[in-house]
């Protein structure tokens, strides 16, 4: 086997379509499919279970994929402590993240005190982030929710409270709290499906007994208080997003029920041992989320 044929199958473990793996790699579906078949031959064992063009990853499959992506993550490890040595490259470590507003203030932060260090941000939810970090290719990542998934090892670094945000000329303006279903009527401005602050939000709408009427979808959780103060609707914005400036143009009020907040985790591969440089990251954010020791979530 070579390691051609190893990018090959993780394309096409993590995609199950033979033919859509092969767009991706620009290579055509014929030669991918014997590749792969050739793989399976010396390897002596199938890594898919085919039915007709339907392809899934098996359980063979899965466990030598675990092993694949660790190889790949030894490897990059290795180019770059070769090249640190060398003097080439600064030590480089793969930060995924949700969107925090704070962002440039911890980092800043850090990369004032982290010699020869550069930080890499990548923006996902959880499940792209978690199988990048899967792969090899994050270090870190900073989620919401926690993750609880086997191999993965994952913290608790702090609770946010998240607020109703109202436009002006609404009827709440002015009051400092509210209940959720006040608001069960109004058209919402919300963050895409598959978030997980659209999925913590749709679940406190849930248990205040409605569904939200979402007017408007967007990708960015910072400017969803922009859109409240432009009318368009009402919002659940956590407490870091909350903008003071500007509020005379919609009002902030907390939530009396049902409680809504979310928490921010950090999370990597448990079992992996981590370069000095992930370590030392790891180490200042926990710090800077105020947590005193790690909280291991269950």
């Amino acid at each position: 086997m070579d390691f051609l044929q190893l990018t090959y199958f993780q394309h096409v473990a993590r995609l199950e379509h033979m033919t859509k793996a092969a767009d991706e790699l620009r290579i055509s579906q014929p030669s991918l499919s014997q590749s792969i078949a050739r793989l399976e031959e010396e390897l002596g064992f199938a890594l898919f279970d085919r039915s007709g063009r339907n392809i899934r990853l098996n359980e063979s499959g899965k466990a030598f994929l675990i092993r694949v992506n660790k190889a790949f993550a030894e490897l990059k490890e290795g180019r770059r402590e070769g090249a640190l040595k060398a003097g080439v490259v600064k030590q480089s470590v793969s930060l995924g993240m949700i969107h925090l507003e704070s962002m440039p203030d911890f980092l800043g932060a850090y990369l004032s005190q982290a010699d020869n260090t550069q930080i890499k941000v990548h923006y996902g939810c959880n499940n792209s982030m978690t199988t990048q970090l899967e792969r090899g290719d994050l270090d870190l990542f900073l989620c919401s929710p926690l993750i609880r998934q086997p191999g993965m090892e994952t913290i608790a670094l702090r609770e946010e409270e998240i607020f109703l945000a109202v436009p002006a000329e609404h009827r709440l303006a002015g009051q400092s709290e509210a209940k959720l279903a006040d608001v069960a009527g109004d058209p919402f401005v919300a963050l895409e499906d598959g978030s997980g602050l659209r999925q913590a939000c749709d679940e406190f709408c849930r248990l205040a007994g409605f569904s939200p009427d979402v007017a408007l979808e967007i990708a960015d959780p910072s400017r969803l208080q922009m859109l409240v103060e432009a009318g368009i609707g009402v919002a659940l914005i956590p407490a870091m997003q909350v903008k003071q400036t500007g509020t005379a143009r919609c009002s902030i009020l907390r939530v009396t029920d049902p409680v809504c907040a979310r928490t921010i985790g950090l999370t990597w591969e448990k079992g992996t041992l981590l370069p000095e440089s992930v370590q030392q990251l790891r180490s200042f954010l926990i710090d800077y989320f105020g947590e005193a020791e790690y909280r291991t979530a269950t």
